[in-house]
């Protein structure tokens, strides 16, 4: 505490005038309302903060910008573990990106001068942005897909691939519905889906927890829906849609496999894309990809939408930090494991190991 009594969040540290310095989680929102930024995506909301922290209580580390006392920018780290009782510090886990309010290029020595004060605490620092920060270790193996959304339903129908038209075709032939809820109901149905996509692919699912305490901290306050695509009834494929005033998020999906001859997937980002114009969203993010995945690379850009680069910036402790060839070995030897298992091991597997994923 400091003399007045107020809280002191950390230490300054200065460079070429440029300061640093630990806020909370408050002064990061009224900071993100204040600020003009290009794409105010959810992932700058603190109720997503509030939702990874519930689940995995990660503690925050809020780093304030600062030049000549006044807060004129900030990068939200979360505090996250590793296997081997190190400690990483990440903006942002389980986010797709990050928009850094106030952010200048000017920052980035400045930045990297004052993060390498901490990698005696942390193994690695890590910041994921839609540009590369000089001085830092950058990858781009990631992409988003962005559809500017029209005023009008039928003049955006001109920007989807003929492909998409069939396929809608397809769907309709086939008597889907597509139902928006923010029911627990909707949330459960989802998670079964979500099991089996996951499974599909061989990757550990996030604890259902997880998706509990983002229907409570989003979906049920109407920041948020999950879509959900009938077929006689039985739920066949789901999404979950995050939003802000401007942009709505496509961030989870799922689908059962045995019904994909359907097109159902198409019928829900088709009727998506309808929702969000006819309520005034101006943007429509299908979210990350990576680029080694080019069916889905395609398959997003059938849409329309236009792909932004994503980069993830590193500062290691250990020289000796990344082996991309390495990490894909071990990710291959998860995945035959959970393709060739019950779904229970899916499920087990992500409840001890997704908050190492980061």
């Amino acid at each position: 505490m400091g003399k007045s009594g107020k809280k002191i969040y950390g230490n300054f540290a200065s460079v070429e005038d440029i300061k640093f310095r630990q806020i909370s989680l408050n002064e990061w929102q009224r900071l993100v309302a204040q600020k003009t930024i290009d794409y105010k995506s959810f992932f700058l909301n603190s109720k997503w903060i509030h939702v990874i922290q519930k689940q995995y209580k990660f503690k925050d580390y809020i780093l304030g910008i600062y030049k000549k006392n006044a807060l004129i920018g900030a990068i939200p780290f979360l505090v996250t573990p590793t296997l081997f009782f190190k400690k990483k510090l990440i903006a942002l886990p389980f986010s797709d990106h990050l928009e850094i309010p106030g952010w200048n290029t000017s920052f980035s020595s400045p930045l990297k001068s004052f993060l390498q004060t901490l990698l005696s605490q942390y193994s690695e620092i890590q910041i994921r942005t839609f540009f590369p920060i000089e001085g830092f270790v950058t990858h781009s193996q990631e992409v988003i897909h962005l559809l500017p959304l029209e005023k009008d339903f039928e003049l955006q129908k001109k920007k989807f691939n003929s492909s998409i038209r069939r396929n809608i075709k397809k769907a309709l032939k086939n008597g889907l519905q597509l139902e928006l809820s923010n029911s627990q109901k909707a949330m459960h149905e989802f998670y079964s889906l979500h099991l089996i996509t996951r499974k599909k692919h061989g990757i550990p699912i996030q604890p259902k927890h997880y998706f509990i305490n983002l229907y409570s901290e989003v979906i049920k306050k109407d920041l948020g829906t999950i879509a959900t695509v009938r077929m006689a009834n039985q739920p066949i494929a789901a999404a979950i849609f995050l939003f802000t005033d401007k942009a709505i998020l496509y961030k989870y999906g799922a689908s059962n496999i045995s019904f994909l001859h359907a097109r159902p997937n198409d019928f829900l980002f088709y009727h998506m894309i309808e929702w969000a114009i006819n309520n005034r969203f101006e943007l429509f993010d299908f979210g990350a990809t990576q680029i080694k995945n080019q069916g889905l690379m395609r398959y997003k850009q059938n849409w329309g939408s236009v792909a932004k680069p994503l980069y993830r910036n590193y500062l290691f402790a250990d020289t000796t930090h990344y082996s991309d060839e390495i990490n894909s070995k071990k990710l291959n030897i998860v995945a035959n494991i959970i393709q060739h298992s019950p779904k229970w091991v899916c499920r087990v597997l992500g409840e001890i190991f997704y908050k190492y994923s980061q």
